[in-house]
């Protein structure tokens, strides 16, 4: 991932988004830790620092940010807690090279201005279609006036508790007035993405806590270890209906989450994709879907390529070894799709989740979109520009006889014959394709 170093004024202290000749204020609180040594990666999270128990329990259910003063890299980050020294930092090694931390470098911890919600309702039908997401009017006037007149184009919506997260378009949020403050609409894929629906394995901090606030003689105690175990917290596949619905309101009553939604500062540098990209987008189809990142099979490291299922490339219209556009934040990668087909193989890499739900992406393609853990959504366009030259082929014909018909048929000059060829070209182009265009969902 390609750090802008420019992304931050850092003053007093202090940290501010930069944007052009303005500086946006984006952070509530800020911690200055110096660097001590690296540390263990923790589990499918490449982003981890550790830091003293204390400021781990203050900070633990937030969204935050490193900044290295040294250089101005930063990445958002997850929180473990550790023996270091009160105000020193250890960080993960793939997150020390990502930064160029060296011993003694001072950072800034910085804790994101949020909005907070703790309810949340479905999704009205009209708006599930185009992913959109709803707030109350109070809430709006602080999320959204907040930000009034800022350059964040995108903001993050995640579950404080398990850290899934989404991105949604700020066109995408809608005031509703029927609701209260500090609940939210969702859409069912949107709450299943971000671990609001029946929970597929439990993390160890939600077992622990469970077994400690569960009397082992109630019904709730025996549903739990029923359907989760005692090894691997992984949900039984053979659960009924009843009892997975009675597992979720155990879970949301024992380990309450919170939905929080926060400004994305790569945001600011979003852009159109140009010309060429509106163009092909027009003659072919724009078609995107979202997915939950998570890692390919064994043999897919190294290479260019990511894997979803069959349903999922004919919703986005595309064949195997077409290429897709992946989105994360600010950044993207255009790299070519194979089949996710075998369920087996694909678990030995992941925890549990319905294969229609996810993505399969290399570390180094995660790397260069900046995704550093496996709970994050991203959008998947099909490339429209790789699609349109790979059909150029199929257009050769239909152009030159559209050519050869414009001056066989016209008895005028040769300016008059090429007017009628450039306004006839792209209308025979655009009908060719038009079996592209309906291959999408």
């Amino acid at each position: 991932m390609k750090q802008n170093k420019s992304s931050f004024l850092i003053e007093n202290g202090q940290a501010r988004v930069l944007h052009k000749s303005s500086a946006v204020s984006l952070f509530r609180e800020t911690y200055s830790l110096r660097y001590g040594k690296g540390g263990l990666s923790a589990g499918d999270r490449l982003n981890v620092i550790y830091v003293p128990a204390p400021l781990y329990q203050s900070l633990r259910f937030e969204k935050l940010c490193l900044i290295n003063t040294a250089n101005g890299a930063s990445c958002n980050v997850s929180l473990q807690p550790s023996s270091v020294s009160e105000g020193t930092f250890c960080a993960s090694p793939y997150l020390q090279g990502l930064l160029s931390l060296s011993e003694g470098d001072q950072a800034l911890l910085c804790r994101y201005e949020d909005h907070t919600f703790s309810k949340t309702k479905p999704q009205k039908v009209d708006h599930i279609r185009e992913g959109d997401l709803m707030i109350s009017p109070a809430d709006a006037n602080g999320l959204l006036c907040d930000f009034e007149g800022s350059p964040f184009r995108l903001f993050e919506v995640y579950n404080t508790y398990s850290h899934d997260s989404i991105v949604v378009r700020r066109s995408h949020i809608y005031v509703d007035p029927s609701l209260d403050e500090g609940t939210v609409r969702l859409s069912r894929k949107q709450r299943i993405c971000l671990g609001l629906e029946v929970p597929q394995y439990l993390t160890d901090c939600q077992w622990d806590l469970l077994e400690k606030t569960l009397d082992p003689e109630s019904d709730a105690y025996r549903v739990i270890h029923a359907l989760y175990g005692s090894n691997d917290h992984v949900l039984d596949k053979s659960a009924s209906y009843n009892d997975k619905m009675a597992a979720k309101r155990i879970v949301a009553k024992e380990c309450p989450s919170d939905i929080k939604i926060v400004p994305v500062p790569e945001s600011t540098r979003l852009s159109s994709g140009g010309i060429l990209r509106r163009v092909c987008d027009f003659y072919v189809g724009k078609s995107t879907i979202s997915l939950v990142c998570r890692r390919p099979y064994d043999i897919d490291e190294g290479l260019d390529i990511v894997r979803m299922t069959r349903s999922n490339m004919n919703l986005l219209g595309i064949d195997e070894m077409d290429k897709v556009i992946l989105q994360y934040k600010g950044n993207r990668v255009s790299c070519r799709v194979l089949e996710l087909s075998d369920g087996e193989a694909f678990l030995e890499t992941n925890l549990p989740i319905s294969p229609d739900l996810v993505v399969g992406i290399p570390a180094h393609i995660r790397r260069r979109l900046g995704i550093m853990d496996l709970s994050s959504s991203l959008k998947i366009d099909r490339d429209t520009s790789f699609i349109f030259i790979k059909s150029i082929n199929e257009q050769i014909v239909p152009i030159l006889l559209t050519l050869f018909s414009t001056n066989l048929f016209t008895d005028s000059s040769v300016i008059v014959s090429a007017l009628l060829s450039l306004v006839a070209v792209p209308v025979v182009l655009y009908f060719n394709l038009s079996s592209k265009r309906n291959m999408r969902a």
